[in-house]
C-alpha cells in the first residue's frame, strides 16, 4: 500500500516526502553523474512502492521511473535515485537524464505520467539556472532545513523547508548525495 497523500505545509516544514537535492548539470559529460535525492521529514516509514519520479523538460517532454515494490524511506532518512549507475544508488534510473538549464522534477504517488499544467504530485521542484547566481556545472541544488517553521542554511541538518518557493533551496558547491544507508537527520 502507498503512503497517505502529502499534508499541506503552512509552517514551512513539510509533512511529506520531499525532493531534497538535485545534481542536474555535472561537470563534463552528465552521463551517470546526475542524481535526485529524497528526504523523509516525518516520524514514520514512507512506502513509495507504486510511486514514480518524473522529469518534464522545458520543451514538455516527459520521462519517468517507477519505484520498486520494496522501496521505502525511513523516518528522517534519505533515498537516492541515480541517473546512470553508481554504487550509492538506492534506485538506478539507467535511461534517465535531466535537462541542464531548466525543467521540473515531480515525485508522484502513482505511475501515470504527469500531464497538463497541474499534475497531482507529492512534491515538485522546478529549476532554471538563471535563478541561481553563481551556479556552475558540477554544483547541486539542495533544499534548506527547517526547524520550528523557520528555514535555515544547509549547515543545519534536515531538508524539510517547504514554502513552495525558490528560497527553499540553495546552491551546494560540492554535492553530497545521501541514500538509505546515510545517518538519519
Amino acid at each position: 500500500p502507498s503512503s497517505p497523500p502529502p499534508q499541506p505545509s503552512s509552517s514551512g516544514i513539510a509533512g511529506h516526502l520531499l525532493i531534497s537535492e538535485v545534481l542536474f548539470d555535472a561537470e563534463g559529460s552528465d552521463g551517470g553523474k546526475e542524481f535526485i535525492e529524497l528526504f523523509n521529514p516525518t516520524d514514520q516509514v514512507l512506502d513509495i512502492s507504486g510511486w514514480s519520479i518524473q522529469h518534464v523538460s522545458s520543451s514538455g517532454s516527459t520521462s519517468k521511473k517507477n519505484f520498486e515494490s520494496t522501496d521505502g524511506v525511513a523516518p528522517h532518512g534519505f533515498f537516492l535515485v541515480w541517473l546512470g549507475n553508481d554504487p550509492r544508488a538506492d534506485m538506478v534510473w539507467a535511461s534517465g537524464s535531466l535537462n541542464n538549464t531548466s525543467a521540473t522534477i515531480y515525485l508522484v504517488n502513482g505511475t501515470v505520467a504527469v500531464s497538463g499544467q497541474n499534475p497531482v504530485s507529492v512534491d515538485a521542484f522546478s529549476y532554471n539556472i538563471v535563478d541561481w547566481n553563481g551556479f556552475a556545472a558540477g554544483m547541486s541544488l539542495e533544499r534548506k532545513p527547517a526547524t520550528n517553521g523557520v528555514c535555515f542554511s544547509a549547515s543545519v541538518s534536515g531538508n524539510g523547508c517547504d514554502t513552495d518557493s525558490v528560497s527553499d533551496w540553495e546552491v551546494r558547491l560540492s554535492p553530497e548525495p545521501q541514500n538509505t544507508q546515510s545517518p538519519s537527520e
